[in-house]
């Protein structure tokens, strides 16, 4: 039978563009220039925050899964939804700029990451198998996508009501919030589908 190759070896690209993305932006000091001042200072936040704090945590990650660590692997499954994540949102909401094809090509490195993480680690049945321990975490994992739900619809409800732009929205320059759409239309909805098969007992 044919061995089948490391799947984490996908991270290996996402950080090397993740590192090569947050440097060119924080070397260049008018990297957003084209975009509102509040956002040109948050992108140059979630920078430092990639670089200083994700990578290095990645790195290590990523020795560790590469040695066979199980849980150092589900641990980079979470890392590509956050750094897909931080990339969509830069492609879909900042004005074009020469990082364009390096936002797209993480985004769907971390799509597809995931993807394939997912079916090669979450159906290996390696997970513990004490009920109490599946509804803790199911329900845990109900009440953060509940009170996401709630804190992004009484601001949405709000503003509809009152003909205002949402507050999450204030100086951004952006006709609508991608937060909202990834949020709710996406990570959201996959949230609950998780916990309910938690609850119901179910590891995949």
């Amino acid at each position: 039978m044919e061995k089948k190759k490391n799947w984490v070896l996908i991270f290996l690209p996402i950080l090397i563009l993740t590192i090569f993305s947050s440097l060119v932006s924080l070397l260049k000091v008018d990297f957003y220039s084209r975009d509102s001042a509040i956002m040109a200072m948050k992108s140059h936040y979630h920078d430092l925050v990639l670089l200083c704090i994700v990578v290095p945590i990645g790195i290590l990650m990523f020795i560790f899964a590469y040695k066979k660590s199980y849980w150092a692997k589900l641990f980079i499954i979470g890392m590509m939804g956050y750094i897909g994540f931080e990339f969509g949102f830069n492609a879909f909401s900042l004005f074009f700029n020469e990082l364009f094809l390096v936002y797209t090509a993480v985004f769907s490195l971390c799509v597809f990451g995931m993807l394939i993480g997912y079916k090669r680690e979450c159906r290996l049945g390696n997970l513990s198998n004490s009920p109490l321990s599946y509804k803790i975490s199911g329900g845990f994992l109900l009440l953060f996508a509940a009170t996401a739900y709630a804190a992004w619809l009484i601001e949405i409800i709000s503003s509809i009501i009152n003909d205002l732009i949402p507050e999450s929205l204030s100086g951004m320059g952006l006709p609508s919030s991608v937060v909202h759409v990834f949020d709710m239309g996406f990570a959201l909805p996959i949230i609950i589908f998780g916990a309910i098969r938690l609850l119901k007992g179910k590891k995949s």
